[in-house]
Order: C-alpha cells, then structure tokens, then sequence
C-alpha cells in the first residue's frame, strides 16, 4: 500500500488511487527519487507536528510532500542519473519538473496544499528559486516546509553527482541556507532543534535504494563532490 495515514485527508479518494499509480510509475522508473519522496513526506510530516498544525492540513501536506518531484517522470533517466553536473539545456529540463508535476495533477486535484508542494517546492524566500521566482511573501507554509525536508534529505543521502554528508555539515549549509534567505529560517530552526525526531524515517536500510545506489557508484570510488546541488 503506498498511501498510507490518509485518515484525516479531506482529499477524495479517486485522487488518492491516482496518488498511487503515479507513484508505482515513480518506482518503477527511478527508484532513488520515489525512496527520497517518501523520506521527504514522512519527515514533513513530522515537522508539521512539531509546528501543532491541524490533522487535516498534515495530511494534505504528506501527500504533497510524497508527490513533490512527481514531474521528475518528465525527465530523461540520462539527465536523472547523470553523475556531473548538468549543463544548461539539461538543468533547463531538470528544473521544469515542479511545472510539470503540477501541470500533471491540477486537473484532479482540488487541495491547494498539495499542489504548492509540487509547485513550489524549489521556491527560495530571497526570490531566486524556480520555476516561478516567487517572493518570500508568495511562498505558502508547506512548500517551505517541503524545501526544507527536500534538502535534508538530498544532502543525507548518495546522489549519482554527490556523496552523502554527515549531519554536522548539513546542519551548517541549511543553517547558512536559512541566513542567505533561501529557506525559511524559523522551520530550519524547529527542524535542527529536533534532529532525532527526523531521524526516524531514516533509520530503516531500504535495500532496493542501496542496491541502486552502489549500480550508480563509479570506478572512482574515492571522489568526493563538494557541488551540493539540490535538484
């Protein structure tokens, strides 16, 4: 079952059952991104109990929290796994996906919640993020709360361009990130202050992850990326 807790969700559930499809796709297209969405949507989750946010707008925010890089279906698997970086026309494509996310729900979905996380995730409050280069003011409560898990959660673990860090230095780039204004320094500050409370979507291996995972790893297994880009 891969909707789960939904109890609380006022959202119906032929939008739930499609929820669900598109999630298998996900798996089955790029399972390192599909383990990171349910990651993120567990630890929003949490944060959004942290913040006493009502059960309803929680459950909305794990469903969008879950479905955040849903347009990533829309990226070529050569651009997804690429272990460089990308050039522009590339990134050009790879930051078009929260467009594309949303362009492939808004038709069946009728929660705000929800489409703001696909949407705006990538949103920063300094007004330098993609794809719409919102204002701090225009960017809702839960897709800063989805940036923040996001990030986490793509420095905590191996992507095809970056090792995993430990969290005392991602604790200071989300700490410099919260200062330069690209995350909201208020939810960075509750998220560090109960780190363990994150910790507990990531205690379980997931071996399919790190089957992935050492597949994608190169001969040059001694490299190590210091380009902390989170895409």
């Amino acid at each position: 079952m891969l909707i789960t807790n939904t109890d609380n969700c006022k959202l119906s559930p032929e939008f739930l059952g499609f929820c669900s499809v598109y999630m298998q796709r996900l798996k089955n297209y790029d399972p390192i991104t599909y383990y990171h969405s349910m990651r993120v949507a567990e630890s929003a989750t949490l944060l959004g109990e942290q913040l006493g946010l009502s059960e309803d707008y929680i459950a909305q925010l794990r469903i969008g929290a879950m479905l955040h890089d849903i347009g990533k279906l829309s990226v070529p698997k050569s651009i997804i796994l690429k272990p460089d970086k990308l050039d522009d026309h590339q990134r050009s494509v790879m930051e078009n996906h929260p467009y594309a996310g949303y362009k492939l729900i808004e038709d069946i979905c009728d929660s705000k919640i929800v489409l703001n996380c696909i949407l705006k995730h990538h949103e920063k409050l300094s007004g330098k993020g993609y794809p719409l280069g919102l204002d701090s003011d225009d960017i809702p409560l839960e897709a800063r709360i989805v940036s923040i898990c996001d990030i986490y959660d793509a420095l905590a673990f191996d992507r095809p361009y970056k090792r995993a860090l430990p969290f005392p230095k991602i604790e200071s780039i989300l700490i410099k990130m919260a200062k330069d204004k690209e995350i909201d320094k208020m939810l960075t500050r509750t998220f560090l202050s109960n780190f363990s409370y994150h910790m507990r979507p990531y205690t379980k291996k997931i071996s399919v992850f790190e089957e992935k995972k050492r597949e994608l790893e190169s001969n040059d297994n001694d490299r190590q990326k210091e380009e902390l880009e989170v895409i």
